[in-house]
């Protein structure tokens, strides 16, 4: 299969994943991050913030490296998570 269908598919499995109760509450339990905020103002906060887009991302990357197996995810997938795990390394050795 070609790079994009390969794209479109991995982005239907996170997508179905997301929908999905079970891989949810797991999710929940492994890393005890929530996927999405429980009340309406919790909701908008995430959204303002940024914290939505990151917690769908790090939920991505949970299921990704769970279920899918990260070497088989689109390359800018991969490269964003090495740029996010640099940033988090740098952020921890600057003490913030």
């Amino acid at each position: 299969m070609s790079n994009v269908v390969m794209e479109m598919v991995w982005r239907d499995f996170i997508l179905f994943s997301a929908k999905d109760k079970r891989m949810v509450e797991l999710y929940r339990k492994e890393t005890g991050n929530s996927l999405f905020a429980e009340t309406p103002i919790e909701r908008t906060i995430d959204e303002a913030t940024g914290a939505l887009n990151d917690n769908l991302f790090s939920f991505a990357r949970w299921v990704t490296e769970r279920e899918w197996g990260m070497e088989h995810a689109p390359a800018a997938f991969i490269e964003e998570c090495g740029r996010r795990d640099k940033a988090a390394v740098q952020t921890v050795s600057q003490g913030m």
